[in-house]
C-alpha cells in the first residue's frame, strides 16, 4: 500500500496487507495479516490478532502490539525509533526468527525456533519465552529488569547484560538449555 504521507486506519474483521510505503500513522483495530516490510514515519498500532503470511519486518516510530501474533513459521522483526518496542501481554508463537532490535517491554508468552532482543528489555508482566522446535537459542543482548517472572527455555540462553540491575526480577528460570551463558551480574528477589 502506498500511502502519500497520509494515515490509514483498517477496521475490518479481517485485512491481508502486502506491505506498506510511505506511510505516516497506520493502525489496525481487527485482525490483520501481514507479508512483507512496514515502514511508517509515525506509528504502528496493531489492537487485533496478526497473522504472518511470509517474512514480515515492522518498523515504525513507535510500535503496540496488543493482540496476538501467529508467525506460521515465519520471520519477525520489529524495529523502531524511538522508546521500546510495546509487547506487553502479547502471544506470539509460531515465529520462526523472531527479533527486536531496539529496547522492548513484555510480558506474556512468546514462542519461536529463534529468540533475539538486541536491545534492553523490561518486564511488565511475567514472561516465558521460548526458542522451540529443535530448539534454537535465546539471546538478550542489553539489560533486562522489571519486577516479574522471567522463564526463558532454548537451547542456548544468553543475557549480555545485567539482569535485575534497575529492578529486581521475581525469579529468572533458565529451562531445557544445554547452555546459560551469563557476562554480567543477575539479581532476583
Amino acid at each position: 500500500i502506498e500511502g502519500a504521507g497520509n494515515d490509514l486506519t483498517l477496521n475490518f474483521t479481517q485485512a491481508s496487507v502486502d506491505g506498506l510505503a510511505n506511510i505516516n500513522n497506520f493502525t489496525s483495530l481487527g485482525g490483520v495479516e501481514l507479508n512483507g516490510t512496514f515502514t511508517t514515519t509515525g506509528f504502528q498500532n496493531y489492537a487485533g490478532p496478526i497473522a504472518l503470511l511470509g517474512d514480515t519486518s515492522l518498523n515504525p516510530t513507535q510500535l503496540l502490539i496488543g493482540g496476538s501474533v501467529t508467525g506460521n513459521d515465519h520471520n519477525l522483526t520489529l524495529s523502531q525509533t524511538s522508546g521500546a518496542v510495546s509487547l506487553s501481554g502479547s502471544t506470539i508463537s509460531s515465529v520462526d526468527q523472531f527479533v527486536v532490535t531496539t529496547d522492548s517491554t513484555i510480558g506474556g508468552s512468546i514462542t519461536a525456533a529463534s529468540v533475539d532482543f538486541q536491545g534492553n528489555v523490561t518486564l511488565t508482566g511475567n514472561a516465558a519465552v521460548v526458542a522451540a522446535g529443535a530448539p534454537g537459542p535465546v539471546n538478550f543482548g542489553g539489560t533486562v529488569d522489571g519486577g516479574f517472572d522471567l522463564s526463558a527455555n532454548g537451547s542456548t540462553v544468553t543475557f549480555s547484560g545485567t539482569v535485575g540491575g534497575t529492578t529486581s526480577l521475581g525469579t529468572l528460570t533458565t529451562v531445557g538449555s544445554t547452555a546459560a551463558y551469563v557476562t554480567a551480574p543477575i539479581t532476583t528477589t
